[in-house]
């Protein structure tokens, strides 16, 4: 009687205790399974196998080299991975690997890759017809590509230039380029004409606007010089060759960058330097650089030329004594020639530019009011509105 009573208690009890015993269970399995999806990526790795065809290709794994096919890749992380494969003569191969078992094989087969070489063809000038192994492949700059290994004959054409004419040899996986400077058949007859007896001034400056144009100022100088020399002492009558030489100077017409023009301007400005050391007496070629170097504001280089005696200070105008006065002022060396300026400026008032060259050399100093009232003298004489401008401008800064 009484195993039965205990028996009947016992079942009361489960009876009563069944559902928090299931809400336990479930939540037991919650817990676990939140754990299983969340557990660390540590323990969420596998093994990645590659085969390649052909073998010992070069096997990187998210950017990292891992060794040569075939292999297996330990302890890969759970995920998306990027798996490429590389051998010399073949096909760079690159893929997306999902990694989500223990143990994941793939196999890749490298496609054969041709080898060839790209040829890039220039020349100056460019727009040169380039013709290889006999076919027309287009206009320079060009690009030929997928060329076998191997020899070819290469000839580039212009029109008005002489036909450039060159084997090349290509090897395997090795860019190639080539570039050629076309030689004029214009520069031939240029050439030709200034070698001819009794040659013409204009003939020489030609030939030296040719070498101007090719961006070659060491050939364009003795030609020019020539031209220079075959003109001194003959007046006014040859001003169109200064003029000639003024359209580079000032790039009334286009022939190279910032670096080509300055290094025509220094060539053009030797050149008349030059001139004026052997024939000091050359009007045109001094009026001309003097001109040239203070229209460009190269203070520096008209104070050097005309301290060495190119221009002449003893012989010089009252006019170019103002241009030497206002270049050396210029260059911070206004202190040197004022007073040359002004015993020559009291027989000479009327000069404007050399009582401009004076009140730039007082400024210099300091002494503002001696500025003031030569400036003011200045604008009385003055020409043209230009030179008044010139000189109320300075005016205004004092």
């Amino acid at each position: 009687m009484e195993w039965t009573a205990l028996g009947q208690r016992i079942k009361e009890r489960l009876a009563s205790d069944v559902v928090p015993l299931a809400v336990l269970l479930a939540v037991v399995v919650c817990a676990l399974t939140v754990w299983w999806i969340r557990r660390p990526e540590t323990e969420r790795m596998g093994t990645l196998c590659v085969e390649t065809a052909p073998l010992a290709a070069e096997v990187t794994l998210d950017g990292t080299f891992c060794g040569l096919s075939p292999l297996a890749i330990p302890d890969v992380t759970y995920g998306e991975r990027v798996l490429r494969i590389e051998k010399s003569g073949f096909k760079p191969s690159s893929q997306a690997v999902n990694i989500e078992r223990k143990e994941t094989s793939i196999q890749v087969t490298l496609q054969a890759e041709k080898l060839t070489i790209d040829l890039s063809v220039a020349s100056d000038p460019p727009g040169a017809l380039v013709r290889l192994a006999g076919e027309t492949v287009g206009w320079t700059p060009a690009r030929v590509e997928g060329l076998a290994p191997g020899s070819y004959d290469l000839v580039i054409r212009k029109e008005g230039y002489k036909p450039h004419q060159q084997s090349i040899t290509l090897g395997a996986g090795l860019p190639a380029s080539v570039k050629v400077t076309l030689q004029s058949k214009t520069e031939e007859v240029l050439e030709a004409r200034v070698e001819e007896t009794g040659a013409s001034v204009r003939a020489c400056v030609e030939l030296a606007h040719h070498y101007i144009l090719a961006n070659d100022f060491e050939r364009a100088a003795p030609p020019l010089a020539k031209a220079l020399e075959m003109i001194s002492g003959t007046g006014q009558k040859n001003r169109w060759v200064m003029e000639e030489i003024e359209k580079p100077y000032w790039e009334h017409y286009s022939y190279g960058d910032k670096e080509a023009v300055e290094a025509c301007r220094c060539m053009l400005e030797d050149v008349l330097i030059a001139e004026l050391k052997a024939r000091p007496s050359h009007k045109i070629a001094r009026d001309l650089l003097v001109d040239l170097l203070r229209k460009a504001g190269r203070w520096d280089r008209l104070a050097e030329a005309m301290s060495a005696g190119v221009v002449s200070v003893k012989d010089a105008s009252p006019r170019e004594l103002g241009l030497y006065g206002e270049a050396m002022v210029r260059a911070g060396r206004g202190g040197e020639v004022l007073g040359t300026m002004t015993r020559s400026y009291r027989g000479n008032r009327d000069c404007w530019e050399l009582t401009y060259a004076i009140a730039l050399a007082y400024q210099e100093k300091g002494e503002k009011v001696k500025a003031r009232i030569k400036l003011k003298q200045a604008l009385l004489h003055c020409p043209n509105a230009e030179a008044r401008q010139r000189v109320q401008a300075t005016l205004d800064e004092l």
